[in-house]
């Protein structure tokens, strides 16, 4: 008898977690649906602006309007595609040719097949291909947001000839996270290669939340917490963007070839004498640290990191602009104003 009461009751408790896997799984799958019919509508509504060109056995998009020497190119940050510049080339193509682009697997551009690591210096490699491929002459004005400064100086380190001048927009330094973790007693090296380590993890759970709809729904949860007036369809199209299952690869893949870059960086070059705005988030705050060391970090980046940039050229000169990292977004005329500077360094050699 008590064993027959055992029984019932194990098998009401097994029910029930068949029940409840049901509805999990429904409800996964309604999800599931939901993000494939939102990524059918918007593969319809969203079209590249620009063109593709094949680039190291993948197509890259790139995206050129305007008219006037020298051509501005524009090169993201890190896991950005080219929308990270639509309040900005608008505004620069009034009176230049401007070109913005997306790196493999970022945007419209297609992934590159091995998904190896990609420091700057390969990304440096296929933009320079790219620009051939399309035909646009330099020498270019080179535009780096964030991580996109470390490509402005591997560009330069190849091609010389072809940059008249840069603007690194709260550009990235080799040295930022050696000096970061210092202020937490921490060894940046482990800290990075925990970093990525937990990266490559995350990649079978970004598979899952891009199928299931989650990411989909948390990008836009995030967007209305950002007060960057992008408007709704632009929102819209950059959730698309980055709900695509190309993204995250990508962005891991550039990821792995930090370290390499900044080993690079660190034995390198300057820039001689290279018209130079570094263009500075006076409000930068750095992420992934205590509260009560981010004050030192915004005195790091700002007072040392930033102006050791500015240094690497004879005219390099450092601009402060009132935004957090995100300028593009924040303070897109202060990028407008620091490329209008540097055309007119371009201009009057010294």
């Amino acid at each position: 008898m008590k064993s027959s009461v055992w029984w019932r009751g194990v098998r009401a408790v097994l029910l029930g977690l068949l029940v409840l896997l049901a509805l999990a799984c429904v409800l996964m799958l309604s999800a599931a649906t939901w993000n494939a019919v939102c990524d059918a509508r918007d593969r319809q509504r969203y079209k590249p602006p620009g063109k593709l060109y094949e680039v190291a056995g993948h197509k890259l998009h790139l995206n050129c309007t305007g008219q006037g020497q020298p051509t501005v190119v524009l090169d993201t940050g890190f896991g950005m595609p080219a929308f990270g510049w639509v309040k900005v080339q608008p505004e620069l193509a009034k009176r230049s040719r401007v070109c913005s682009y997306d790196r493999a697997g970022l945007g419209y551009s297609e992934p590159e097949p091995t998904e190896s690591p990609r420091p700057a210096a390969r990304l440096a490699e296929e933009l320079h291909e790219l620009l051939q491929r399309a035909q646009e002459p330099g020498p270019f004005v080179l535009v780096g947001h964030s991580n996109g400064g470390y490509l402005i100086r591997s560009y330069y380190a190849r091609y010389p000839s072809e940059v008249a001048g840069a603007v690194m927009v709260d550009s990235s330094s080799e040295y930022m996270d050696e000096r970061f973790m210092a202020t937490l007693g921490k060894d940046w090296k482990v800290e990075a290669d925990a970093e990525l380590k937990h990266a490559r993890q995350l990649r079978p759970v970004l598979r899952l939340l891009i199928w299931t709809g989650i990411l989909r729904w948390q990008l836009g949860s995030k967007a209305k917490e950002q007060d960057f007036n992008l408007g709704k369809e632009v929102v819209a199209e950059a959730i698309y963007l980055l709900n695509r299952p190309t993204w995250y690869p990508a962005s891991v893949a550039e990821l792995s070839g930090v370290m390499e870059t900044c080993t690079a960086l660190r034995a390198g070059g300057n820039l001689g004498s290279l018209p130079l705005i570094v263009l500075t988030a006076g409000n930068f705050t750095p992420s992934g640290v205590p509260d009560q060391v981010k004050e030192e970090g915004n005195r790091l980046w700002v007072k040392e990191l930033q102006p050791q940039l500015a240094r690497l050229s004879t005219r390099g000169r450092q601009v402060i602009a009132e935004s957090g990292h995100m300028i593009p977004f924040e303070a897109p005329e202060a990028v407008v104003r620091a490329v209008a500077e540097v055309q007119a360094m371009i201009a009057t050699p010294r």
